[in-house]
C-alpha cells in the first residue's frame, strides 16, 4: 500500500517504523531535511523535504497515487489542511491528528463535508480508555463501538464464577441479561461458540452487549464492582493544586455571599486549608499575572505584535505551545532578537523552576553579604 506520512515527530516516526516493517511503500514529508535524511537512511522509505500542505510537495511525494495520507504534525490546522489538499489531489483516504478539543464537535462535518476519513485525538482516546477501565474494573479488556453504545468486554472465568460449566444457550435466561458470547479463548485455542458450547474455568470470554445490559450481567455474575469514585491523577503538580485551592476559595466566597451566616472553609485532600495558605495562592496568582504582563511589555518593545507577544510569553512561561503568527508551528522563534529570546528564556526557566526562585535572583537582599 502506498502511504504518505506528513510530519516526522514522535507519532510520525513510530508510524514510519511500523508501516515500513510491514512492507508498505512509505513516503514521509517534513520541513527538516536532517530528519528526512535520517529516516531515509534508517528505513526503507522515501522522503520529501517541504511543507506538507503544499500542492507541489504532495505531488512530488506521489499523494495522487497514495492509498492513505496521515497528517501527524504538531499543528491541528496544518493536519486538516494537508488532508484537504491530499483529498483534492486524489488520495483515497486521509487521517488527521487533531488534539484541540474544540474540534471534537465538528468531527461529523470534517468527515461528511470535507471528506476526511478519520480524525484521531490521542489525549481524548486515552481518556476514553481510562474511563472504560474505571467503568468495568473487573474486565481484562474493554472496547466500545457505535459511539459508545455497545461494549465488548473480555473476562476470565475463575473459580467460583457462575459461568463455569454453563452452556451458552442458557446464559440469557439464567442471568436475566441479553448478552452475546462472541469468542472463547481456551488455552491456545479460540472458539466461536454455538448454543451447545459449555464454558469452563480458565476460559477467557469475549462478551458484547449495550452498556446497561453489560452492567446488569456483571452484577448477576457477582463480579461487578461499584464505579470508582476516588481517582488519583499523577502529574498534576503544584500548579494544579494551586488552581484547585483557588477555585474552591472562589466557590466558598460565593456561598458566603449568598448566606452570610454560613461558615465556609476551603478543603483540599480532606483537610482544611488555612486562610494564610489561600492568601499565598492568591499572591502566587498575582505574581504570575505581573510576570506575564512585564514579559509581554518587554517583548512588545522588540516590535513584536501584541498577539504574537502574548502567545510567545504564555507558550514559554507555561511550557506549552504553539504560539501564533510568525511563531506558529510553521515558523520559529529565530525571527526574534536576542533581547526577546533572553526574556523568553527567563520565562521558560521561571515556568519550570517556579516563579519565586527566579524572582529571588533580582531581590537585592539575596545578594547582600551576610556576616
Amino acid at each position: 500500500m502506498n502511504i504518505v506520512i506528513v510530519g516526522d515527530g514522535k507519532v510520525g516516526s513510530a508510524l514510519t517504523e511500523h508501516l515500513s516493517k510491514e512492507g508498505h511503500n512509505v513516503v514521509i514529508i517534513d520541513k527538516d531535511p536532517k530528519v528526512v535524511e535520517e529516516k531515509v537512511n534508517t528505513y526503507d522509505v522515501m522522503g520529501v523535504c517541504g511543507n506538507g500542505a503544499s500542492y507541489n510537495v504532495q505531488k512530488e511525494a506521489g499523494v495522487d497515487k497514495a492509498r492513505l495520507l496521515i497528517a501527524a504534525t504538531s499543528s491541528d490546522e496544518l493536519n486538516i489542511l494537508c488532508c484537504l489538499v491530499a483529498k483534492k489531489i486524489g488520495a483515497h483516504h486521509t487521517v488527521a491528528r487533531v488534539r484541540n478539543p474544540e474540534y471534537a464537535h465538528q468531527l461529523h462535518f470534517f468527515k461528511e463535508e470535507l471528506g476526511l476519513s478519520l480524525i484521531v485525538n490521542p489525549e481524548y482516546a486515552a481518556a476514553n480508555e481510562i474511563a472504560r477501565v474505571l467503568r468495568y474494573p473487573t474486565a481484562i479488556n474493554m472496547e466500545s463501538f457505535a459511539g459508545g453504545r455497545v461494549d465488548l468486554a473480555e473476562i476470565k472465568i475463575t473459580d467460583g464464577n457462575p459461568l463455569g460449566g454453563v452452556c451458552v444457550r442458557d446464559i440469557s435466561n439464567r442471568f436475566k441479561a441479553h448478552v452475546l458470547i462472541c469468542a472463547v479463548q481456551r488455552g491456545d485455542d479460540v472458539y466461536i461458540p454455538n448454543g451447545d458450547f459449555r464454558l469452563q474455568i480458565g476460559d477467557r470470554v469475549h462478551i458484547t452487549s449495550d452498556r446497561n445490559e453489560m452492567v446488569a450481567f456483571m452484577k448477576e455474575l457477582h463480579i461487578y464492582k461499584h464505579r470508582t469514585k476516588n481517582v488519583l491523577i499523577s502529574g498534576g503538580g503544584f500548579k494544579v493544586e494551586r488552581l484547585m485551592v483557588l477555585c474552591k476559595a472562589v466557590f466558598c466566597e460565593i456561598r458566603k455571599a449568598l448566606n452570610g451566616k454560613e461558615v465556609v472553609t476551603v478543603k483540599a485532600d480532606g483537610k482544611t486549608v488555612d486562610r494564610k495558605e489561600v492568601y499565598n495562592v492568591l499572591a502566587y496568582l498575582g505574581a504570575y499575572v505581573v510576570v506575564v504582563f512585564i514579559g509581554v511589555f518587554l517583548v512588545c518593545l522588540d516590535n513584536v505584535d501584541m498577539p504574537e507577544a502574548i502567545s510567545a510569553v504564555l507558550t514559554c512561561f507555561n511550557n506549552v505551545g504553539p504560539a501564533f503568527g510568525r511563531l506558529s508551528p510553521t515558523g520559529n522563534f529565530s525571527v526574534l532578537s536576542g533581547f526577546s529570546k533572553l526574556v523568553l528564556s527567563f520565562l521558560m526557566l521561571a515556568g519550570r523552576l517556579e516563579i519565586y526562585p527566579m524572582l529571588i535572583v533580582f531581590y537585592y537582599k539575596a545578594w547582600k553579604r551576610r556576616n
